[in-house]
């Protein structure tokens, strides 16, 4: 007997698959861009309007032991965005004002043929054909207003600013072009507020830069199931300060350092609390709470540069450690199909990398020759057979690449990666 290709541990028992899956991708894209710019001593304008059209579609054949299934998609993308920005000097001041408005569709459907999860979407009973419909539509705004001084040594940027979504996600199965389970269904409003402010102050003196962004975020959510005729709101207040700040030791080597600290929030396109089948095997309700995850970065670097003899190198390494309030798993079913649960557990992660990358350019032969290698060791929680488990994770990546240019007409260039990682 051949040995299957995937074989997945449960706790009820063992499920082994084995298939083979042919694909075929098509895309075509309509990019369009229309920029109106001003530079005058009198200030600068600028406003671009973007048009992005994307028709991306697919189709496949996977066959195993006891089906042979077809899978159709598209995915198709709109987008339309404008992106407004003037700055003038006012005295030994500068005043400057930013507007991006950005609005996108995505009207996504997958076949599938036969029917699969059976067992959740049609209460056991076989059917022939499976229609996927899951859309979003999203508005984000951002606007800003900010003041530049110069005092001193230091540069001050002051702003104020506002940042808006409304998405609306909406969702559907339809069994054999006729039946919708309610389980399979999504109309869900959500809306985002986030006025913030922050002051972002610049300390030049010869050999060392100092960089500080200390922003404050209000944050106010409001999500709304139509299906499931619930609201949802939350609203939080976040500080997310960072600071960067480099000393030059001599010409060729300068020390770097950098720390930050970040809130960051449940992102509403993965919210959902009806089922939506990504693939034939794969189907999965996100009901995600509205929380908050909190990470903590700190990093060191070390530079070397000599233009004159064409060599660079750096040496960095950083460190993470990231809370989450909730862990995701999958539960297998005895079909090999998956279905991502939530945990209530928190979650905390932690990483150590290392980035290392020396490069020297041969003027006689026109040749860039670069290598680095990253590494790094990351620990975090996972579930695993219904336990929850402590997972560490271990890569090194060495590489490196040569560029060749050829007068003006032709280049060469040849890129080798190498990832071994372990868990």
């Amino acid at each position: 007997m051949d040995q299957p290709w995937y074989i997945y541990f449960t706790p009820q028992g063992d499920v082994a698959l084995k298939e083979t899956i042919a694909n075929s991708y098509f895309t075509s894209e309509l990019n369009t861009q229309f920029t109106i710019q001003q530079n005058t001593p009198k200030g600068f304008l600028k406003n671009m309007l973007t048009v992005n059209l994307h028709q991306n579609s697919g189709r496949g054949i996977i066959n195993n032991i006891e089906d042979t299934i077809a899978q159709r998609i598209t995915t198709p993308i709109r987008q339309v965005s404008n992106q407004f920005r003037w700055i003038t000097p006012i005295g030994k001041q500068l005043i400057s004002l930013y507007s991006l408005v950005h609005y996108d569709e995505l009207p996504h459907q997958l076949d599938i043929s036969p029917g699969p999860f059976a067992e959740i979407l049609n209460s056991g009973m076989a059917f022939s054909f499976l229609q996927q419909q899951f859309g979003q539509k999203h508005l984000n705004t951002h606007h800003y207003a900010e003041l530049t001084k110069g005092w001193k040594k230091w540069t001050i940027t002051p702003r104020v600013g506002l940042n808006t979504t409304a998405q609306q996600t909406e969702s559907v199965a339809i069994i054999d072009r006729d039946y919708k389970p309610a389980i399979a269904q999504n109309n869900i409003q959500a809306n985002y507020t986030k006025p913030y402010a922050k002051a972002s102050l610049i300390y030049k003196i010869p050999r060392v830069d100092i960089n500080l962004t200390l922003p404050v975020h209000a944050h106010f959510f409001n999500l709304k199931d139509e299906v499931k005729n619930n609201e949802k709101k939350e609203n939080f207040i976040t500080f997310d300060p960072n600071v960067y700040a480099n000393y030059t030791l001599n010409v060729f080597w300068r020390l770097t350092a950098a720390g930050t600290w970040q809130n960051s929030f449940t992102n509403f396109n993965q919210i959902f609390t009806g089922l939506v089948a990504d693939n034939y095997r794969s189907i999965r309700i996100n009901n995600l709470p509205i929380a908050q995850s909190q990470a903590g970065i700190a990093s060191i670097g070390l530079f070397f540069r000599n233009p004159i003899k064409s060599v660079f190198s750096h040496l960095n390494y950083q460190y993470s450690h990231t809370k989450s309030p909730f862990m995701a798993a999958n539960q297998i079913n005895p079909d090999g199909s998956r279905e991502m649960i939530i945990l209530p557990i928190e979650n905390v992660a932690q990483s150590h990398t290392i980035q290392l990358k020396a490069s020297k350019y041969v003027s006689n032969i026109k040749t860039t020759f670069a290598a680095g290698a990253d590494m790094g060791v990351s620990q975090s929680n996972q579930v695993l057979t219904q336990q929850i488990t402590r997972s560490t994770n271990r890569y090194i990546k060495p590489n490196a690449k040569i560029n060749t240019r050829i007068g003006t007409v032709a280049a060469f260039d040849y890129v080798f990666d190498y990832t071994l990682s372990t868990n």
